[in-house]
């Protein structure tokens, strides 16, 4: 009998597979969420984050699902994010020099460095909250993924 082996991780989908394009319109639902975490694929995709150094998220667009989810790291904690949505920002952006599992090099992006976010969790919760400014850096990078928006389409005059 031939064994079978299954990578602990998740490949990354680079720049400039389309996949990454694609807005993510499919709404996760309470089954899907699930399935997502008795599947074991939650794990995985925990793994995967912790598996790059300097990682602090990933969009389900980045392992090949166009799913509205992602996983980022909170407070130091890995936090999934589904169905996520912006609700209020404040009227003050800072420039951040982000980097991305998905794209070579570092970019900078203008974002909020205040948001209000509502998600439901990975236990069906649904979770409204004010994000400072790492965490809601964070938050709006990865949602970009999910409507196919990546850091290198915020090019700015002299990068």
């Amino acid at each position: 009998m031939k064994a079978i082996y299954m990578k602990a991780t998740y490949d990354i989908i680079t720049e400039p597979n389309p996949i990454l394009r694609i807005p993510s319109v499919k709404t996760v639902t309470s089954e899907e969420i699930e399935e997502i975490k008795n599947s074991g694929m939650a794990q995985k995709m925990v793994k995967t984050l912790f598996s790059v150094q300097y990682s602090v998220g990933l969009a389900a667009p980045q392992i090949g699902i166009t799913m509205r989810f992602f996983l980022f790291l909170h407070n130091k904690l890995p936090v999934f994010c589904f169905n996520p949505e912006i609700i209020s920002t404040n009227d003050f952006k800072t420039e951040y020099i982000e980097s991305c599992l998905s794209c070579s090099g570092s970019h900078a992006v203008d974002r909020n460095s205040d948001i209000k976010v509502v998600y439901t969790n990975l236990f069906k919760k649904q979770i409204v909250e004010d994000l400072e400014p790492m965490s809601s850096v964070i938050f709006q990078h990865e949602l970009d993924h999910l409507n196919g928006i990546l850091i290198t389409d915020y090019k700015k005059e002299g990068n």
